[in-house]
C-alpha cells in the first residue's frame, strides 16, 4: 500500500513536467517513442509504439483489450480509433482515470473505452474475460512482475495474448556505481527494480504462457532516451530557479534527474528496452 501510495503521488505531481515537455495533452502518452526510419517528431514516435505493440499483439477488430497501466488513455484510445476494439484501461492513478474519460470523451471513443482505478496484480475482472492484455512501460512498476503476470493469465481467454513494452536490466549483477546510477534513475521516476527480460520470461513461462518472443527494440527508443537526456539539461536550471521559489518539490527535481540519468544508463548498456509477448 505504501507503495502505491509513491506511486500515486509521483504521477500527480509529474504530470506538470509531461505537459510541458512530452505534450501530454496531444499526445497523451508517457512512454518512450519509437523511432522508425522517417520518424521526425517525437509525437509520430509514440504512435509508432502503440503500432508495434498492436501488430505484435496482433489485435483484431471487436476483440477487448485490458490496457493494464493505462496512464491518461492515449493507447487505449489510439487502439479504439486505429484497431475498433474495445478497452478496459486501469491505472492507481484517479487523476489518471478522470483524465482519461475525459480524452475518450473528446476524441469519440468512449463507448469502446471504459477506465477504472485499479491495481492490475488484483483485477477484479471475472476469468478469460480479454483477448489481450496490454502494458505499455505500466508494469515496470510492479513491485513483484509475476504477481501482474498470474493475473494477466487468469483474466485472459484461451488464446488470449499479453504483451509488454518496457525497460528490462540488461544483466543479472552490477558494480557499486552501476547500481547506484541504476538507482539514481529508478527513484527519480518511482521505480522499485526492473526484471531482466529472462526473469520476466520465466515468470511468464511458471504462469503457464507459451509461444514467448523477446524482441530487443533498444535502437528504434535510443532517440526518445537521448531526447530526454537533452531536455533534462535546460530542465535540471529551470527546476533549480523554481525550487528557490518554492513552486517545485522533490518529485520534480528527482523526475528531471531520472530523465538524465536513464540515457546515462542506456549508453552503458546497463537496461534495454523489449517487446515481449505471449499466449495463453
Amino acid at each position: 500500500q505504501e507503495y502505491a501510495e509513491k506511486i500515486v503521488h509521483y504521477f500527480n505531481h509529474s504530470v506538470i513536467d509531461y505537459k510541458a515537455f512530452w505534450n501530454l495533452r496531444k499526445n497523451m502518452a508517457l512512454h518512450y517513442g519509437y523511432w522508425n526510419k522517417g520518424t521526425k517528431t517525437l509525437g509520430r514516435a509514440l504512435r509508432n509504439m502503440n503500432d508495434k505493440l498492436a501488430c505484435y499483439s496482433e489485435i483484431k477488430e471487436g476483440e477487448y483489450v485490458l490496457d493494464a497501466g493505462c496512464g491518461v488513455g492515449g493507447s487505449a484510445i489510439y487502439l479504439a480509433k486505429n484497431y475498433h476494439c474495445k478497452i478496459l484501461g486501469i491505472s492507481l492513478v484517479e487523476s489518471q482515470i478522470k483524465q482519461a474519460k475525459i480524452n475518450a470523451i473528446k476524441n469519440g471513443v468512449d463507448t469502446r473505452t471504459a477506465f477504472e482505478v485499479m491495481d492490475f496484480t488484483q483485477i477484479h475482472i471475472a476469468d478469460g474475460s480479454f483477448d489481450v492484455v496490454w502494458g505499455l512501460e505500466s508494469i515496470c512498476y510492479a513491485q513483484n512482475k509475476a504477481d501482474f503476470i498470474q493475473e494477466a493469465y487468469r483474466v485472459l481467454k484461451p488464446g488470449g495474448r499479453i504483451v509488454i513494452g518496457d525497460g528490462f536490466f540488461a544483466k543479472d549483477n552490477y558494480s557499486q556505481n552501476e547500481k547506484n546510477l541504476l538507482d539514481t534513475w529508478l527513484h527519480g521516476w518511482s521505480l522499485l527494480s526492473l526484471d531482466t527480460a529472462e526473469q520476466f520470461k520465466t515468470s511468464l513461462e511458471n504462469a503457464g504462457f507459451q509461444n514467448i518472443e523477446i524482441v530487443d527494440v533498444t535502437k528504434y527508443v535510443l532517440p526518445t532516451s537521448r531526447y530526454l537526456y537533452a531536455l533534462s539539461i535546460p530542465g535540471y536550471i529551470g527546476d533549480w530557479t523554481l525550487r528557490q521559489f518554492h513552486l517545485r518539490d522533490e518529485v520534480l527535481k528527482n523526475n528531471v534527474i531520472a530523465a538524465r540519468k536513464q540515457y546515462e544508463a542506456l549508453k552503458k548498456d546497463l537496461w534495454k528496452y523489449c517487446i515481449i509477448r505471449a499466449k495463453k
